[in-house]
């Protein structure tokens, strides 16, 4: 047997059709090895080309931004402010399955202005979506947790966690985004807002290009208190989606609306 190494069939066809010479394409077996192979190029070309376009976008829909969004008195002020950090951010690919993934990313480009919390097809799609990313969270918390566990100095607080994905323009990059913030604060970051529905306080915010973000957390804040108001019970759009609201504080989600997701982290000290 000759430890010549032997030529692909693509091989031999470029370097062929690198010379002029195309007369292989009369051979039905060529003709038959090409057609097979489209599939598969013509797959290549459309991610590149989708690929290119989302890049000059700025549209990432296969990440998930990790944010956690913080609220909390000025030092040596009266006033307060509002600003946010990324904790971490996962690749849906490393943490959904493909279908799992294609759902979620399906439902981003689904959210606007007025609804821009992530919803997909059936509310327990929506939870199981919530509670995979919750568990990377709860990951990152492992040495708090333990801690507990063994008795040691520990914090623990009860954060609240949903989907959101920008469609305004103000959005820098346009990525699905775990929202996170404490839940006392959401309830104060609330209340404070509310004289001033329509505007922002120029105060609570360090940098003007974080209005947009500013005023889709007021908006969470505002739609959260109002889903776990125990005096009420009401339908959540859209209709056919939600049960009615029935809110129980040591739950880890809203029943009947998963938009919302509360999760208890822990830190060492």
């Amino acid at each position: 047997m000759s430890d010549e190494v032997q030529p692909s069939f693509a091989a031999a066809f470029v370097a062929r059709a690198l010379q002029g010479n195309f007369s292989d394409l009369r051979r039905p077996e060529v003709m038959t090895e090409l057609l097979m192979s489209m599939p598969i190029v013509v797959a290549y070309a459309g991610a590149l080309v989708l690929g290119t376009r989302n890049w000059r976008k700025r549209r990432f829909l296969q990440v998930v931004n990790v944010s956690l969004n913080a609220y909390e008195p000025r030092a040596k002020t009266a006033s307060k402010r509002f600003y946010f950090r990324t904790l971490s951010e996962l690749q849906l690919a490393d943490i959904l399955p493909p279908v799992g993934a294609r759902k979620l990313r399906r439902a981003a480009t689904r959210t606007s202005k007025e609804a821009p919390i992530i919803t997909l097809d059936h509310r327990t799609s929506t939870w199981i979506a919530n509670n995979t990313i919750a568990n990377q969270l709860s990951s990152m918390c492992a040495g708090g947790f333990l801690a507990r566990d063994m008795g040691l100095p520990h914090e623990t607080a009860w954060y609240v966690m949903c989907l959101t994905a920008e469609s305004t323009n103000d959005a820098r990059t346009h990525k699905i985004r775990a929202m996170l913030m404490k839940e006392s604060t959401l309830r104060m970051f609330a209340e404070d807002n509310k004289e001033c529905e329509d505007v922002m306080r120029p105060s609570f915010v360090d940098n003007p290009s974080h209005k947009a973000r500013y005023e889709l957390m007021k908006w969470i804040a505002k739609e959260y208190v109002a889903a776990t108001d125990p005096t009420k019970v009401h339908e959540v759009p859209p209709p056919g989606i939600f049960d009615r609201i029935r809110y129980d504080p040591s739950a880890l989600h809203i029943k009947g609306d998963p938009r919302f997701f509360r999760i208890e982290l822990a830190s060492a000290v």
